[in-house]
């Protein structure tokens, strides 16, 4: 074969590390790969290319389609984006000095990818590493009767979501529906299970429900797949806590006017409308952190993720970074 694999170790890594064997060029070596790749996929649930020195949208772009792996949009995402090719983003834009949290990717939404993809085309000075978890182990280390309850009773999130961006709310209802018409953006969200309602100013408030064991699209192995320890944040606390001097001056404003229950723009409960306890909430980050590892990007990198194997999140960090992401809609189709 003209590439050597290095399964991950125990304890110290997630993904695979797939490198060449000479001069390899990626996008026509996967072409003939499709079956392979999955395979390694699905027993290891990351793979790192590392050597191949892809490093534009361009290039990600024909790896991804060569090897089979069809992109989708971003509808509902909650993180800032720009889109740099057909359906190509930057991983990221929230601000370097805040880190984001393990999960795993739109799993609180209805319309999620099979898999996501990174590609390094500048790594920071310092920090920004992509922490990794097994969402398997973390489900295993999570109390047995914790796991019953969100398993049992499903899961609410609510979001307020801004019409203009804001230090702490980067992400805008017009950018995460793709369009400013309230008409449009209701019927995108009900074509997502999503109910709308508008508040006095201007911000949307979205409710769905979602199971927070999902079954693995291949397998059909029970997956821990959700972000109700996310939605848990207090993301105005959590910003401060990082450093962010505005995060208590923007909060102020945020809760200004709002009825009780809207005063934090991430929420989450049961989906019978229980209070999700702290402790449980605590539970699942203890598990999460447990089974975290991490790795230093270097230029040309390529990750690709089972999102129903691999949490993921984003370090702070100093220096220009910059790491193209996309979501794949299905990864197990191998034409």
């Amino acid at each position: 074969m003209d590439v050597r694999i290095t399964p991950p170790v125990a304890g110290q890594s997630v993904a695979a590390r797939i490198e060449p064997r000479g001069d390899v060029d990626l996008e026509r070596w996967a072409g003939g790969q499709r079956r392979w790749l999955r395979d390694q996929l699905l027993e290891h649930g990351a793979l790192l290319f590392r050597g191949f020195g892809i490093a534009e949208p361009g290039r990600f772009a024909a790896f991804l389609d060569a090897a089979g792996l069809p992109r989708m949009d971003y509808p509902r995402g909650t993180s800032p984006r720009t889109e740099v090719g057909p359906q190509v983003y930057t991983s990221t834009e929230t601000r370097p000095d805040v880190a984001i949290p393990m999960h795993t990717e739109m799993s609180y939404t209805s319309y999620f990818p099979e898999a996501v993809a990174f590609c390094c085309v500048t790594p920071s000075r310092s920090g920004g590493a992509t922490p990794l978890a097994d969402v398997r182990r973390v489900r295993d280390r999570i109390p047995r009767e914790v796991l019953a309850g969100f398993r049992e009773r499903g899961l609410t999130y609510v979001q307020i979501v801004p019409l203009e961006p804001t230090a702490t709310l980067e992400r805008t209802w017009p950018a995460m529906f793709g369009s400013d018409d309230r008409d449009q953006v209701e019927r995108r969200a009900a074509q997502q299970g999503v109910r709308c309602t508008w508040l006095d100013d201007g911000a949307l408030r979205i409710e769905n429900h979602c199971p927070a064991v999902r079954p693995h699209p291949h397998t059909g192995e029970p997956v821990w797949f959700n972000q109700a320890h996310v939605f848990c944040l207090r993301l105005f606390q959590y910003q401060q806590e990082q450093g962010v001097t505005s995060a208590g001056e923007e909060q102020e404003r945020f809760r200004s006017g709002r009825a009780a229950a809207d005063r934090e723009p991430y929420q989450c409960r049961y989906g019978d409308g229980g209070e999700i306890a702290e402790a449980d909430i605590e539970a699942v980050r203890a598990a999460l952190r447990a089974e975290t590892t991490r790795f230093d990007w270097e230029p040309g990198d390529v990750l690709l993720l089972d999102n129903f194997r691999a949490a993921h999140g984003r370090d702070t960090f100093e220096g220009d970074r910059r790491v193209l992401a996309a979501l794949v809609s299905r990864a197990w189709d191998a034409a």
